[in-house]
């Protein structure tokens, strides 16, 4: 027999691995076993188990099949089946059980919305019950086959229960080099994470194998042919082996036919059955075979080694055995079976889809049905298996129910952008406003799709297609609410404030005459956010939808008011109580699986990072945000990361990848009359280009920018910081004084209305660069240190120190040296430890002109670690890669430690290093 449960031939490094992480006693771990399929991922994975079952581990297990991604918590169902979760249901709170046994489908949820942070909590208590006991492996084979929702609540598990006795053993089919699932990279961090990537075996592993496996000894040439013909992959070698009696077949596509082609009719029969089956438990199955009379089949089909038990369930021993038996069904067979085994599913959603796929057309009874799944499914927080239900609802409604069908299609795109795939959203919904005719019908389709082009349409149009939605709404006052909110947000991206502001106010009365508490909190949230940018604070109104939001039952999305109200917080500079808000939104985002807003999360606590000066956490997650958007297929969430990513590449000093983002950001922008992003990247351009000391370049990126900003007349500068004090330091330089003047006053003016220290800190310093271009030096230093003093309290390092040498450099030219000195190397050493290179080049240039250029023997902080690492041999795109900075960045510091070390390669650099 060819399957599961075989003994481990050869894999000694990977085997060592695996005891090396079972082992590990300095706290939990992870490790991810990556590889194509056969390799033998499943055959370690199931060794591992057994070691750590035996070395007093308890292991919760699941391997999803491919046909289980579409049933929403089927992979939590198994990993907590049977009487796993009964060993501790007694110990979680009464919400926490009631969410997860409906998730699980032992409690009928009723006809409220589960709240998903429960489910997700309820795991996480589940594991850290049993993690007090003995220490806990989750395990999951195949774990690309996880549903939607099992993965969102098991990635936020993992976060929570790395600081407990909880290992992760993962098993997936892949090349190796990608992104580890389930987030592992941020909830364990890199020294608690191991990747395993099996390589093909070595022709001594396969002659063992075919030794161990099947007692045959093959000719050196014959092992050679093998070999080549399967890659060094062992299920495949094993099968050709089995199959070719001698002569090896040319494919291993003919030998799996040719394998199920022996088998005899009511075993091909039995595993046709089981392919098509969404819970494939061994009761169900026996249940199948004694009603359709297929006795002994299934006995024959698992000593065939096609199938086997897994717990209390049946697998296919190998994915490419299950995709043959599934290829060989036709489409009359295939809507037969899923007719038949409707009658078995147990689950209302797994019932609803075979009746969807048998349905030969229009079937009112099975549409009801499958719009009732699809409730249940958003209910519990699945909104991808919601979208899938409620679009088979659609497509079997009767063509004379418009309405019906309308609502289910709207239903469908909705479910589909809160899953984060706002194109197919895009495509139902724009289709269906093609087929309507004008009225309230239609004004539904209008006002998701006026929503939707804010995604990767043009602002101009979204406006215009809101607008057509409350024409044709009559006196809906809840969709007329719902579309007002829409056009709040809309008409402030494109940076129309007063039409914002009143489509806010407008929808928070209409949310209150149709009692809908969600639009409500919604229209709120967005009034809040529009008065921030005009000056009013994060005002009541932000902290008061925020407040409403944890009263209802599910995530409001990308929307959310805990998003707006984290926002602001960010923005003021509020960064402790951003984390916490956006930490919660996260958690609620995740377990429900609103992608998109986890993207925009994700990239609003990168820029919180950013400015509070943890570039390396910055950078992570900037690229899991970057990855989330590119999954979303959504232009504003992939600029919302951009923008954030760019200003941090340019303050890492890698000016192409900074330019790259920002100029393809402000090309999008501009295409979709996007004005706060066309602003932010601008911004990052100007920013850059004062780095690279070019004030030309900076004034004309910034100049637009900032006549945007006065044109709108925003006030909080917070959203944009880049822009007015660096278009100011620009023109000092440039000695355009009248138009340096007119913005500082301004500047000042805001500082005025809102005195916290980073605008206070700006407005300052601005005033000191222009005292000092008129030659008023002590009024310049008097600004210089009190824009110090600002900044000490505004916890932006690179603002800090970038004042410093403003400081520095007055300090310099009053004779002032000990002042001078010190406010720079305080500078250069808040730069380096960011790192900042070009920045720090500045203070350094400075504390040349002083006559304070560091001896050769002194190496600031980002020279001292890339010689370390070039020292030890390692190339500049590994030193680029492990500091955060761009080759031509190394090759730069390299050449400054060169010279300051009197060295002139990387031997003599390791020996003056390594020496007394």
């Amino acid at each position: 027999m060819i399957g599961g449960g075989a003994t481990v031939v050869g894999r000694e490094a990977e085997r060592a691995a695996l005891r090396t992480f079972l082992a590990a006693r300095d706290g939990p771990a992870a490790l991810v076993l990556d590889g194509e399929a056969g390799i033998g991922k499943s055959t370690l994975w199931e060794e591992a188990l057994q070691n750590a079952a035996r070395s007093g581990c308890r292991v919760l297990r699941c391997r999803p099949a491919p046909a289980e991604t579409q049933l929403a918590f089927a992979a939590l169902a198994d990993l907590l089946g049977g009487r796993k979760l009964a060993d501790v249901v007694g110990t979680l709170a009464p919400p926490q059980r009631r969410a997860l046994e409906a998730a699980l489908l032992r409690e009928d949820a009723g006809g409220a919305a589960q709240d998903v942070r429960a489910i997700a909590g309820g795991l996480l208590a589940v594991l850290r019950h049993l993690a007090a006991q003995q220490p806990v492996v989750v395990a999951i084979d195949d774990v690309q086959w996880l549903d939607a929702p099992s993965r969102a609540v098991l990635e936020f598990a993992a976060r929570r229960a790395s600081d407990d006795q909880v290992a992760v053993l993962l098993a997936r089919r892949s090349p190796g080099g990608e992104e580890l699932p389930l987030g592992l990279s941020q909830a364990f961090g890199a020294g608690r994470t191991t990747r395993v990537t099996l390589a093909p075996m070595t022709h001594g592993e396969l002659h063992e194998l075919l030794q161990t496996r099947l007692g045959l000894s093959v000719s050196r040439p014959v092992l050679r042919r093998l070999r080549e013909l399967s890659g060094g992959n062992p299920f495949y070698a094993l099968q050709l082996a089995v199959e070719g009696d001698g002569e090896l077949p040319a494919t291993l596509q003919g030998v799996v036919d040719a394998r199920l082609a022996a088998l005899p009719e009511p075993v091909v029969d039995l595993l046709q059955r089981v392919a098509l089956l969404y819970d494939r438990r061994v009761d169900i199955v026996l249940a199948l075979v004694q009603a359709d009379g297929l006795d002994g089949s299934l006995d024959a089909a698992l000593d065939a080694g096609v199938v086997e038990t897994a717990g209390d369930r049946l697998a296919f021993t190998h994915p490419l055995l299950a995709s043959a038996v599934h290829g060989r069904i036709g489409p009359e067979r295939a809507a037969a079976l899923h007719r038949r085994l409707a009658e078995f599913e147990t689950t209302g959603e797994a019932r609803a889809l075979h009746l969807a796929l048998a349905a030969a057309g229009p079937d009112a009874a099975t549409a009801d049905e499958l719009e009732t799944a699809a409730d249940r499914a958003a209910r519990r927080g699945a909104a991808e298996t919601a979208a899938r239900l409620a679009e088979h609802a659609a497509r079997l409604t009767p063509r004379d129910a418009v309405s019906v069908a309308a609502r289910r299609t709207v239903a469908a795109a909705e479910h589909h952008a809160a899953a984060g795939d706002p194109r197919r959203a895009y495509a139902l919904t724009s289709d269906l406003v093609d087929r309507l005719e004008p009225g309230p019908e239609r004004a539904e389709a209008l006002s998701l799709l006026s929503w939707l082009h804010t995604s990767s349409a043009h602002f101009g149009e979204s406006v215009r297609v809101g607008e057509q939605a409350i024409a044709e709404a009559a006196d809906d006052d809840r969709l007329i609410a719902v579309t007002r909110q829409r056009l709040s947000t809309a008409e402030r991206i494109r940076g129309e404030l007063d039409a914002s502001e009143a489509h806010a106010r407008a929808a928070v009365e209409g949310a209150r005459r149709a009692g809908d508490r969600a639009v409500e909190a919604l229209a709120l949230a967005s009034l809040g956010l529009t008065r921030l940018l005009r000056g009013g604070g994060v005002g009541p109104e932000l902290r008061d939808a925020a407040a409403l939001e944890q009263r209802l039952p599910a995530f409001l999305g990308q929307q959310a008011p805990s998003l707006r109200l984290g926002l602001a917080l960010l923005v003021t500079d509020a960064y402790d109580e951003a984390r916490r808000v956006f930490a919660e939104a996260h958690d609620r985002a995740l377990a429900s699986g609103h992608e998109d807003a986890r993207a925009m999360i994700l990239s609003y606590r990168s820029a919180i990072e950013r400015r509070a000066g943890d570039w390396q956490r910055a950078r992570t997650l900037a690229e899991a945000a970057g990855e989330l958007a590119r999954q979303a297929s959504s232009e504003q969430e992939r600029n919302a990361g951009a923008a954030n990513r760019a200003l941090l590449e340019a303050g890492l000093g890698n000016e192409a990848e900074a330019r790259a983002l920002a100029v393809e950001g402000l090309d999008v922008a501009r295409s979709m009359g996007d004005r706060a992003y066309e602003i932010s990247f601008r911004g990052v351009l100007g920013a850059l280009e004062l780095s690279l000391d070019d004030p030309a370049a900076a004034g004309r990126r910034l100049a637009p920018a900032t006549d945007e900003l006065l044109r709108q007349g925003v006030v909080e500068l917070g959203f944009h910081p880049e822009i007015v004090h660096n278009e100011i330091e620009a023109l000092v330089v440039l000695g355009d004084h009248d138009r340096a003047s007119r913005l500082t006053v301004h500047l000042e003016l805001l500082a005025g209305r809102n005195p916290r220290p980073w605008m206070r800190g700006v407005a300052a310093r601005s005033r000191a660069l222009l005292l000092a271009s008129g030659g008023e030096l002590d009024a310049a230093r008097e600004h210089a240190r009190a824009a110090v003093a600002a900044h000490e309290g505004a916890g932006q390092p690179l603002e800090l120190a970038r004042t410093l040498i403003v400081s520095g450099a007055l300090e310099r030219r009053a004779k002032q040296r000990r002042a001078a000195r010190e406010a720079l190397e305080r500078a250069v050493a808040l730069l380096d430890a960011l790192p900042a290179p070009l920045w720090a080049a500045r203070a350094e240039a400075e504390l040349a002109r002083l006559g304070q250029r560091p001896a050769p023997s002194e190496l600031s902080a980002t020279e001292a670690r890339i010689a370390a690492l070039a020292a030890e041999g390692r190339s500049n795109p590994e030193i680029a890669a492990a500091v955060f900075v761009s080759r031509k960045t190394v090759e730069a510091n390299l050449s400054k430690v060169y010279r300051k070390l009197g060295v002139r390669s990387r031997v003599e650099l390791a020996r003056r290093l390594s020496g007394p």
